[in-house]
């Protein structure tokens, strides 16, 4: 039986030709043609002024926190429903992570979630695009201009979404964005920071260096940075990834069109719902019935068996054991309701660009059968 993955990057004969001239060019620093053409073209898609390639979203968001200053003694919210990356650079720069609910209409932070957690020690807001799925994005803007607090976009997960006319990547003081290999858009690994303001801009290039580039002053830092810097094979493949971007996305849609169509009519589990406005393109999630007494586990574990690969809706933030000096006892459970709910019956399916209409029937056709296996126990 031939296993399904969850995703693979989609790689053309157009990425191996200029990871080979990155290769012959001598593997140039951060500032080579492929650096740039990078920079050129991930500002173009997502409509910023700057665009800065990195090692991860998490050193994009490190860079961001740090670059706007704050540290030890200031709250940075960020939904339950997240990422351990995308948390993570909080505590690097020394700041407590807030955890807010979700909306169940999107699975995104709201501006009434965000509201709930503001106090006097808020710096900055970390909006999460979850799995394609958009924030209604506005009123959660117009709440942080009112209290003077930075948002942050994590757009990793929702390239190619938008909400009216706004394209997600194109929200708050920056974006960040991964390009692992089990994005949409891929350098191996790595990262983008985009942003609009020039003063960030100019603060992250030069915390992501460990020392100064103008003649005179090189290994002769004025104060300690970060070293972080993709380096010109990953440019490489971005460049090659960027200009295939339309047809990523649309075999995207694609893949996400058969799930919809292959489980329009399953009952006991519905998929990602689509924000009103919203133009959806992600990771297709399947949220079972919890009637039936399935959880996340066992079917991962039994999809598996079948030669299926998953991945766990994520575990809210404020249970993880990383985030128990944060949130002790049952705290984030009590408060952060929809999170906990929506969490235990929820799986990521397979949705790569490589994947055929018949191995996606495959998919759907394995989850019908465990579901119904589901509802004869329970009726037993």
């Amino acid at each position: 039986m031939e296993r399904i993955p969850m995703s693979c990057p989609s790689i053309s004969a157009r990425e191996i030709e200029l990871v080979g001239e990155a290769l012959l060019g001598g593997l140039t620093e951060d500032s080579g043609p492929f650096y740039l053409q990078l920079e050129e073209h991930a500002s173009a898609f997502f409509g910023r002024n700057y665009a800065i390639p990195l090692p991860s979203c998490a050193s994009a968001v490190h860079l961001t926190l740090a670059a706007l200053g704050i540290g030890p003694g200031d709250e940075v919210i960020i939904p339950d429903l997240a990422g351990i990356a995308s948390s993570a650079p909080i505590s690097y720069v020394g700041a407590r992570p807030v955890f807010a609910d979700v909306d169940p209409s999107n699975w995104c932070l709201s501006a009434e979630t965000l509201q709930a957690c503001l106090s006097k020690a808020t710096r900055a807001v970390i909006v999460v695009d979850l799995y394609g799925n958009l924030p209604e994005i506005q009123p959660i803007l117009d709440l942080a201009a009112e209290h003077e607090i930075a948002v942050i976009e994590d757009v990793t997960e929702a390239i190619g979404s938008s909400i009216g006319s706004r394209k997600a990547g194109s929200f708050g003081i920056a974006s960040c964005v991964s390009l692992d290999k089990m994005d949409t858009l891929t350098a191996g690994q790595g990262g983008l920071l985009l942003t609009d303001d020039d003063r960030l801009y100019s603060r992250v290039q030069k915390l992501r260096r460990q020392d100064s580039k103008t003649l005179n002053t090189v290994f002769f830092g004025s104060e300690v940075g970060f070293d972080y810097r993709m380096s010109s094979l990953q440019a490489a493949v971005g460049v090659s990834q960027f200009e295939r971007v339309d047809e990523l996305i649309e075999r995207k849609r694609q893949v996400i069109s058969w799930y919809q169509e292959a489980l329009d009519d399953a009952e006991g589990v519905s998929l990602n719902p689509e924000y009103p406005g919203t133009n959806f393109c992600g990771t297709v999630t399947a949220i079972l019935d919890e009637g039936f007494g399935y959880r996340k586990h066992r079917v991962r574990e039994d999809l598996l068996s079948r030669g299926i690969e998953t991945r766990p809706f994520y575990y809210p933030l404020s249970s993880l054991p990383a985030f128990r000096d944060t949130f002790p006892g049952r705290r984030g459970q009590l408060h952060n309701k929809t999170s906990y709910e929506i969490s235990p019956c929820g799986i990521n399916l397979p949705t790569g660009p490589h994947l055929t209409q018949q191995a996606i029937e495959r998919v759907c056709r394995e989850l019908r059968s465990l579901i119904g296996q589901g509802r004869q126990r329970v009726a037993a």
